[in-house]
């Protein structure tokens, strides 16, 4: 393949084989589903992939800082999201084994947190439709890419290459909800080196005193205590610090939100921004009502990584996201089947849209009214 960037945007060109034949379901397939896979255009001698406003993923870990929690977390959910795609696609005979894995043709946006790929049509690719049939090798090299360092570890890879061998889905489903639901956490390695020094200095006082050097071992034991001790309460303050700061921002926002005085005629004065979203029906018996007072918030099924949490079947473990940019409101799609909608109109994946006061959101099965403000309008 090869790289072409011109005025009209940017892309990969692979060059039809003579001796193969396309899988003509699968081009049709690309053409209205853009959930993993990049938009496939094909003339009598090539296919053309867009990745315009995207980077590869050699490109991104050369500019960015992978140790951060934000961009860590941002990777797992690509991952994970990936995982699930793959399963999610069989049913609809997206083989996975089309999949081009070749890291300088992989994509992702400057914040990591989806991967595009270039899907092979060949039939050749994707004759038993199975799991099973992905390329072992190809895969486990592309698991070892630096953009998923410390999102997954030797042994979860292994886990995934096992799950694609013995065409276990199930297992893969598991494995990918447990990426998505992992914590995320940052260390960095100073007071490890600290903990790993008291450590050794607490093994040299040991044998200092099995050799009778009494003074020698108990300098060391003070030495190795004070490192320790020094490394529990980094910690022990690193993470208070962190919880109060959560904390005085959801006491903050709760403040402004309960006693700023809002002048209804004068927009302009409003510090406060807030939205609503209102069921527009029950369902299992009640209605939903769920407050967005935040900058970017998420929705989905897994109370984990979701700040609105919809325990619903057709909703995904990372649903949507609403963003607010200046005094504009925004819904983003980021679930596995693209059921996401605005006034009944289907939304791209990782796409923002704007929503008005008043429009309906329709996410999975479950639709919503979508308000802006305080005004008694909103709450009838």
């Amino acid at each position: 393949m090869q790289i072409r960037k011109g005025p009209f945007g940017h892309f990969a060109i692979e060059k039809i084989r003579t001796d193969a034949s396309l899988f003509e379901y699968a081009a049709e397939i690309l053409q209205n589903n853009n959930d993993i896979y990049l938009p496939m255009f094909i003339d009598s001698e090539e296919l053309s992939y867009d990745f315009s406003g995207l980077v590869s993923i050699d490109d991104y870990v050369d500019h960015n800082n992978l140790g951060s929690n934000t961009n860590l977390f941002l990777r797992k959910k690509a991952l994970g999201g990936l995982l699930l795609s793959v399963i999610s696609n069989l049913n609809i005979l997206m083989m996975p084994s089309c999949l081009l894995l070749e890291s300088k043709f992989v994509f992702t946006d400057k914040t990591g947190s989806i991967l595009r790929f270039c899907y092979l049509p060949y039939s050749s690719y994707c004759q038993n439709g199975l799991l099973s049939d992905c390329n072992e090798k190809n895969w486990e090299t592309f698991l070892h890419h630096e953009f998923f360092s410390n999102v997954v570890d030797k042994e979860t890879i292994e886990a995934i290459l096992c799950s694609i061998k013995e065409n276990d889905e199930k297992k893969l489903t598991d494995i990918a909800h447990s990426i998505l639901s992992s914590p995320t956490r940052s260390y960095s390695t100073r007071p490890f080196g600290l903990l790993l020094c008291g450590l050794a200095l607490a093994i040299i006082s040991l044998l200092s005193l099995i050799i009778k050097d009494t003074g020698v071992s108990l300098v060391l034991a003070f030495g190795s205590l004070i490192d320790v001790t020094w490394f529990v309460l980094y910690h022990r303050t690193i993470k208070l610090k962190q919880l109060r700061i959560h904390n005085n921002e959801k006491t903050n926002r709760r403040k402004q939100m309960l006693f700023d005085v809002i002048d209804d005629d004068n927009e302009d004065d409003k510090s406060i921004h807030f939205a609503k979203l209102q069921s527009k029906k029950t369902y299992d018996g009640q209605m939903l009502q769920f407050g967005i007072y935040a900058d970017n918030v998420t929705i989905g099924s897994d109370r984990f990584i979701a700040d609105i949490f919809i325990e619903d079947d057709t909703i995904s473990n990372l649903h949507a996201k609403i963003k607010r940019i200046d005094r504009s409101y925004f819904l983003e799609d980021y679930s596995i089947d693209n059921q996401s909608y605005i006034d009944n109109r289907r939304i791209n994946s990782y796409t923002q849209y704007e929503i008005k006061n008043g429009q309906s959101i329709t996410l999975g099965r479950l639709e919503f009214n979508f308000f802006i403000g305080f005004n008694s309008e909103s709450y009838q």
